[in-house]
């Protein structure tokens, strides 16, 4: 007598009592199936006349930072003062619905339409200011206007300037690198 004893249970079955099926044979049908499509319009930076206008209301402000024209049709046009930025978004009917008080993110799909360049550069601005010159200038927060009246520092990398401020006849000390526009050279 064997030392198993197969014991059936009700509703148990084992793998010899499953019958084999045969691996069915590759049957392609080829089905032929027309579809007709609509290729929507695949420029998606078309700008419309209203963004058009609005673009160049800001084209000119000597805060602008970037102009992109977002996938979805938008276009946001983006002010940078100082370290602070703020993005106008302008919808497709040229109407700006929105302002944020942040810096947006490029996507992959959105494209620049405009980089100001001299925003970066803004910083050579103020080497080539002089004793001298009626400058605008950053002074913390504030913009003020002044002359330079004198060039000090290593490498003369500090400007004093007269401003006035609240109708008070002020000096103060800033980096070339606060010097927005020169507006005046001197002579």
């Amino acid at each position: 007598m064997s030392a198993y004893k197969q014991e059936n249970l009700i509703g148990q079955l084992s793998i010899f009592d499953i019958p084999v099926i045969e691996k069915p044979k590759n049957i392609t049908k080829v089905v032929e199936k027309i579809t007709e499509t609509k290729v929507l319009s695949t420029n998606i930076h078309e700008i419309s006349q209203d963004q058009q206008n609005v673009i160049n209301k800001y084209k000119s402000n000597v805060y602008l930072n970037l102009i992109i024209h977002y996938g979805g049709g938008g276009v946001g046009i983006e002010l940078r003062d100082n370290e602070n930025f703020e993005t106008i978004y302008v919808n497709r009917q040229g109407k700006e619905e929105f302002k944020w008080s942040k810096q947006l993110a490029v996507m992959d799909m959105d494209k620049v339409i405009l980089d100001n360049t001299t925003i970066a550069t803004k910083s050579n601005v103020g080497e080539l200011a002089k004793a001298g010159d009626f400058v605008k200038a950053y002074y913390g927060k504030r913009i003020i206007e002044g002359p330079i009246v004198r060039e000090y520092g290593l490498g003369n990398s500090i400007l004093n300037i007269n401003f006035e401020m609240d109708g008070i006849s002020c000096q103060t000390a800033i980096g070339r690198h606060a010097v927005i526009e020169i507006l005046k050279e001197a002579i």
